[in-house]
């Protein structure tokens, strides 16, 4: 990908976000992180251009990171490229939501020492500022856990959260869904933020983002998750009874399902209108099961165990989310929890399912990510 600072198209459409964030700006505790994410980006996408339809090849892809405390992140189709922005604001909370959770000690309870925790005097390792939580009582209240372990756990739950929502919209850009939103929905972007839409478009903007998650989820999940890196987190972080690779998917889930919930916003919309993106719980399980299956495939796991694997970590969620007292939709809580989620997973899917046509007639990429590896 190019380095288009003087972009006019560029800064026009990062204007409303707040502005690029000029990489010679001395945020030295920044630059780490950041470098690291576009890599990753750059890394993916001039990997794949290869497999591309032949009028998408040159096309030039950005991904930029905007100076705004919003929580959001889009991919904008312009005239002479395509955009992917990440505001600050979702990274700064992103890692500010996961190191508060950790402070609960009904939070992987078996890593570290669960209790115990204390206000930061001072911004992250990196550089990122903490982000307000509350904690049932007192909102606006900084955490980090106490134990140095649980930190690093969360941090490195972070580090695979930022990760796939990178991965997340280059999945729009490369899916065509900028053209096809364009086409169907009358838009040229694609937005994180849940709002609200027609309820005739609600299935088929909902399909998109799974969709994106299924990219992401693959890319992510399949070609480095899977390659070695499940040992270390049992391994690491000691959880009894757990098999490393249980406890990688367990670990992923949770780190995608606390993305969500993250980017989530109040659905508190008319009854004419329905969200964008289906509930966080949801897509998660949705991301993780395709990621999952792929891992089948390459024998990497076994199905049995699947849904319960999966369900653990988005229940733990959601009782945090309602312990912590915290905004977004609710599923039903235990014990009808797991059958509500598998029962609207598999609604989602089904409609995804009769859709599959008219996204690869779009998708920039041959029969979309699916075979990819086995061409190359």
């Amino acid at each position: 990908m190019d380095e288009p600072r003087h972009n006019t198209e560029l800064h026009t459409l990062a204007a409303p976000f707040g502005g690029l964030l000029d990489p010679r700006e001395p945020l030295k505790l920044w630059d780490k992180q950041l470098s690291y994410l576009r890599d990753v980006a750059s890394e993916l996408v001039n990997g794949l251009r290869a497999h591309m339809h032949n009028q998408w090849k040159d096309r030039a892809l950005h991904v930029e990171f905007v100076r705004s405390e919003e929580v959001n992140a889009q991919a904008v189709s312009g005239d002479e490229a395509d955009y992917v922005f990440i505001t600050l604001g979702t990274i700064a909370k992103i890692y500010g939501t996961m190191s508060a959770l950790f402070c609960c000690p009904d939070c992987f309870p078996h890593v570290g020492n669960p209790y115990g925790k204390k206000e930061p005097k001072g911004p992250f390792e990196d550089g990122l500022p903490p982000w307000p939580m509350t904690d049932g009582q007192s909102a606006c209240v900084c955490y980090f856990p106490a134990d140095e372990e649980r930190m690093a756990f969360a941090m490195m739950l972070a580090d695979l959260a930022l990760e796939f929502i990178i991965f997340h919209e280059l999945g729009h850009v490369l899916g065509g869904h900028l053209e096809l939103s364009s086409h169907r929905l009358g838009q040229s972007q694609m937005s994180e933020a849940n709002s609200p839409v027609e309820m005739r478009n609600m299935v088929l903007r909902q399909v998109l983002e799974i969709d994106a998650d299924f990219f992401a989820a693959h890319v992510d999940g399949i070609v480095t998750f899977w390659q070695g890196t499940h040992e270390s987190w049992s391994e690491t972080f000691c959880w009894p009874g757990v098999s490393s690779k249980d406890a990688a998917i367990m670990a992923y889930a949770f780190a995608i399902g606390v993305l969500f919930r993250v980017l989530e916003r109040d659905g508190d919309f008319p009854a004419s209108m329905g969200d964008s993106h289906p509930h966080p719980a949801v897509r998660c399980n949705s991301a993780v099961s395709w990621s999952f299956a792929w891992a089948c495939v390459e024998q990497l796991a076994d199905l049995r165990n699947l849904q319960e694997v999966i369900v653990e970590p988005l229940r733990m969620i959601e009782h945090l989310w309602e312990r912590l007292r915290l905004p977004g939709r609710r599923l039903a809580l235990p014990p009808v929890f797991a059958d509500q989620l598998v029962k609207l997973t598999g609604e989602l899917k089904a409609e995804y399912d009769t859709r599959v046509s008219l996204l690869d007639g779009y998708a920039r990429l041959p029969a979309k990510w699916r075979g990819i590896r086995e061409r190359e």
